[in-house]
């Protein structure tokens, strides 16, 4: 991501240490020389000195940032101004540029956060095989030989809810082990979410729901098999990257479905079924 950064605070070097950090390009615009020997010694971050008048704003934001912050001091009051209204600049040129389109054309009184208000929902559908290949072309594509000249730069953020439905037309999805299917990755709160029991939660729900059950090896040799079935349990490493890291069990909760072959309900449990 390219960050430009209106600097002068110290929480605008905070701000530029972190994201540089992070692995983002950044640059900071700072009015004078001593703003930018405060950001001396900060790797990947490019500094840009010198007071800007709105339409070297304008320029300096026409060379493709995906985010543009200000962290001018609190009495700047016409720095804010003008970075305001060059973002609001660049955003009417993309407008007009990528969708030939006025913003004369729309009742507006605030400054325009987006575009296009996308839904927070939207139906599955099959690809072709043409939008397969142009898939397959962008995931191609070398990140090296990104323009960095180019007036805008877009960063697209798709995120995937699975929800069972009994639908006709709802899209079938599974785990597989074929290299050619397309990956889904989940976050670390989508798996919390899928195995949110831990191996002391998920005794404790054993010895809530069996009157015979003992934490035996039968027990856990039966629970071992299934963790196996990513079904019902997955091992989180502490390191990912790293196989022979600290690793810890986690749990679905259906699990209680396969542990009731081998257990007998309690006389609660039976009644709650």
């Amino acid at each position: 991501m390219r960050v430009l950064i209106f600097g002068g605070t110290t929480e605008g070097r905070r701000l530029a240490r972190a994201l540089s950090a992070m692995g983002h390009q950044v640059w900071v615009s700072v009015a004078t020389p001593l703003g930018a020997e405060e950001l001396a010694g900060l790797e990947d971050v490019s500094v840009l000195v010198g007071r800007r008048s709105g339409g070297e704003m304008d320029a300096l934001l026409s060379r493709g940032f995906h985010r543009c912050v200000d962290a001018t001091h609190p009495y700047a009051v016409q720095a804010t101004r003008e970075i305001g209204a060059a973002c609001a600049k660049n955003f009417a040129t993309a407008v007009h540029d990528w969708f030939d389109r006025e913003l004369s054309e729309f009742e507006l009184h605030l400054m325009p956060l987006a575009f296009v208000d996308l839904p927070t929902n939207m139906d599955g559908f099959l690809l072709n095989a043409e939008e397969k290949n142009f898939l397959s072309f962008l995931e191609a594509l070398d990140k090296p030989q990104a323009d960095p000249d180019s007036p805008y730069s877009v960063t697209v953020n798709i995120e995937l809810k699975f929800t069972r439905s009994k639908a006709k037309d709802a899209l079938a999805a599974q785990i597989t082990n074929d290299p050619d299917a397309p990956a889904v990755r989940l976050t670390d709160e989508q798996i919390r979410e899928k195995y949110p029991w831990d191996y002391q939660k998920l005794t404790e729900e054993c010895a809530k729901r069996y009157s015979d059950f003992k934490q035996d090896k039968t027990y856990h040799a039966v629970r071992k098999g299934l963790m196996t079935d990513s079904r019902f349990g997955t091992i989180r490493f502490l390191d990912p990257g790293n196989s022979k890291s600290q690793k810890k069990p986690f749990f679905n909760p259906n699990i209680l479905n396969e542990l009731d072959k081998h257990y007998t309900k309690n006389a609660a449990t039976r009644r709650g079924k």
